[in-house]
């Protein structure tokens, strides 16, 4: 009967009893290095996919933002520019012509073109949209939850007929 000694502690004397090799860690306690690969590939796995998931999707959302303002803004100039040719040679076809060829653009939602007092005379706005009133003759771009609005002044050779 050996009394759940193991064959080390049996065989060595009691003044080796408290040697530092009693002491080492049970072999299980120390991980093998195919476990501490594993450990270290998950923790880098890990953090990866925590940083994608956190800081790509917003990067990506005002990068589209920035796009989406930049193109409504260059739309919203050349239907200006094409509307105050149109007004300055006395050219309603030309004006009409404009807001045509701003109607292709799927992601237009409507167009409203006025006169200097505010008064509008060529509109195009299918799906009814709340148009924002917006005061004044100057650039502007309102942006909504789900919608960008721009203002731009019409303008020919220094003078403004509108917006």
């Amino acid at each position: 009967m050996n009394g759940g000694l193991d064959r080390r502690q049996r065989e060595a004397p009691l003044s080796e009893e408290w040697s530092a090799e009693l002491w080492r860690p049970a072999r299980w306690a120390v991980p093998s290095v195919g476990a501490r690969f594993l450990v270290s590939t998950l923790f880098v796995i890990a953090l990866t996919t925590l940083f994608t998931t956190l800081y790509f999707p917003s990067r990506q959302r005002a990068s589209a933002l920035a796009d989406m303002k930049d193109r409504t803004l260059l739309l919203a100039e050349m239907v200006a520019m094409g509307v105050g040719i149109g007004l300055e040679l006395n050219e309603l076809a030309a004006v009409e012509a404009a807001v045509n060829w701003a109607k292709e653009d799927p992601a237009l939602v409507y167009v409203e073109v006025s006169d200097p007092s505010g008064v509008i005379f060529a509109s195009f706005n299918p799906t009814s949209a709340d148009v924002p009133a917006v005061a004044g003759t100057e650039a502007q771009l309102l942006e909504e939850e789900r919608a960008l609005h721009a203002q731009i002044p019409i303008s020919y050779r220094d003078r403004v007929l509108g917006t």
